[in-house]
């Protein structure tokens, strides 16, 4: 069991183990401050601007719809963010008990029992890096589900657009299919109509016909119900292909009718889109997706870092830099008090132009 610690200004390496250990902290040299205070307040800002965009009072019934449905997006992107500002407050607390621990490690033990001391990992850091990394995990979970919404939208939007396009480009042979449908009923129904005409004069005449025979006593019985079966089976034929008719006709004036209430919807919708408001939406969501992710890139990178502190402080073999450490939750610590500061400037923003209570 070995313990060092950082005398005029030299380097030292914490092993706590009496073997050494395969598992070794990662090095990374990734400044956890890149996203420093200015990008993301201004991509914050941007996207709360993009989202108050989105509220038109258009005349656009498809519009209206997608603007109820991003009013709704707005709310849970501004309840997200004001949650991540109590789980970054969280995240700070945290990242001053590592460099504590990192500076007491780096500092010179005064006695035995002090080296004891530094020797154990507190067990609260290694829960609280846990528990932190699921309060991360929900953020990035829920600015997902707001990305994912948004796609959903974008789609539904191009899709709109496409397919009113298609159905102007379809309206004159909409209509060429409407009149020859209508025509078509129009002479089906005339045929039907002669159909049943004719059998029913068949019908008549079938039945004058089996009155004369049963009062004339003297004609051939075989020969006669011969006969009167043919023209009944004839003009029941005849019926029957006149009801056909009919019912054809039926079909054909129902999709005529369908045909024309899909062209008068057609004109409807394209009376009432507005092209103006449709780019000004469109183009307002495509710039969320873009800068959704950026928010969405800052809390994976704190994600990553609380996996891998609470690796380093579970594995039995313990192999890390405490200065390297320290300067490293410096930093994480700096950059989750610039998000801090930029979020509630950014909070503070969006609560006097959408008219909230600031204080809440």
């Amino acid at each position: 069991m070995v313990s060092s610690s950082a005398r005029n200004g030299q380097q030292v390496v914490i092993n706590f183990d009496d073997s050494p250990s395969d598992h070794v902290a990662s090095t990374k040299t990734k400044d956890e401050s890149n996203v420093s205070q200015s990008p993301v307040k201004e991509t914050l800002f941007t996207i709360f601007q993009l989202l108050y965009n989105c509220k038109l009072a258009t005349s656009d019934n498809f519009l209206k719809e997608k603007c109820r449905y991003i009013n709704i997006l707005d709310g849970s992107f501004y309840i997200n963010t004001l949650q991540s500002l109590k789980y970054n407050d969280y995240l700070v607390s945290l990242a001053e008990t590592v460099i504590n621990y990192t500076d007491n490690l780096t500092a010179p033990p005064l006695n035995v029992g002090q080296l004891l001391q530094l020797m154990s990992i507190p067990k609260n850091l290694i829960k609280d890096s846990r528990e932190k990394r699921e309060l991360v995990v929900g953020i990035i979970r829920n600015y997902e589900d707001n990305l994912r919404s948004l796609r959903k939208t974008y789609e539904s939007i191009k899709q709109h657009k496409k397919d009113l396009t298609r159905d102007v480009e379809n309206m004159p042979v909409r209509e060429v299919e409407c009149k020859k449908c209508k025509e078509w009923s129009e002479s089906l129904s005339e045929k039907s109509k002669r159909c049943l005409y004719l059998g029913a004069g068949v019908s008549l005449c079938n039945a004058f016909y089996m009155i004369v025979i049963l009062l004339d006593g003297h004609m051939r019985i075989s020969s006669t119900c011969f006969s009167i079966f043919t023209i009944t089976a004839i003009s029941l034929a005849i019926l029957i292909l006149g009801i056909k008719f009919h019912f054809d006709s039926i079909g054909c004036l129902k999709i005529s009718e369908e045909i024309k209430a899909n062209l008068e919807e057609t004109r409807r919708v394209m009376a009432n889109t507005n092209e103006t408001d449709t780019k000004v939406i469109e183009l307002n969501v495509t710039s969320l997706i873009r800068k959704i992710p950026i928010i969405l890139d800052y809390w994976k990178d704190f994600k990553e870092s609380l996996e891998e502190l609470s690796d380093v402080f579970s594995s039995r073999g313990h192999n890390f830099d405490p200065i390297q450490m320290g300067d490293r939750w410096r930093a994480i610590k700096e950059s989750c008090e610039n998000y801090g500061q930029a979020v509630r400037a950014v909070l503070e923003q969006n609560d006097q132009l959408n008219g909230r209570d600031s204080k809440n």
